[in-house]
């Protein structure tokens, strides 16, 4: 074994809402892994389960395509963030897998937007 570990181990005490948490696939983990090894510190992917020991809330997924375009558009400057041909392909596409597919590109350029365009944006 080359040391590294197959899954991820974590004990959180959760008080308050946590940060998002992106676990790809293995292929996506290693390409991302390959293109920004300084935020995705590993190629492997992460299965992850919870185990409450106290109540709590917890969110999957996305909302929904309508919600996320209702939010954008009472959120100018959130929506300003976006290359305004993609967001136009998310909102007129209606193929399940290809709005998926945008919805992975429009939050991962997100991610990856400079602070400093966030933050003069916003």
């Amino acid at each position: 074994m080359d040391g590294s570990l197959p899954y991820l181990f974590k004990v959180l005490s959760i008080n308050k809402a946590l940060s998002i948490q992106a676990h790809p696939d293995k292929a996506l983990a290693e390409k991302l892994h390959a293109k920004a090894p300084h935020i995705y510190k590993d190629d492997n992917y992460k299965p992850e389960m919870a185990i409450a020991i106290t109540r709590f809330e917890g969110l999957c997924n996305f909302a929904s395509k309508k919600k996320i375009l209702k939010n954008l558009n009472n959120c100018p400057e959130l929506k300003a963030l976006f290359d305004e041909k993609l967001l136009e392909e998310f909102e007129s596409n209606t193929e399940d897998l290809e709005v998926k597919r945008l919805l992975q590109k429009l939050f991962s350029d997100l991610l990856f937007t400079p602070t400093e365009t966030i933050t003069k944006t916003i």
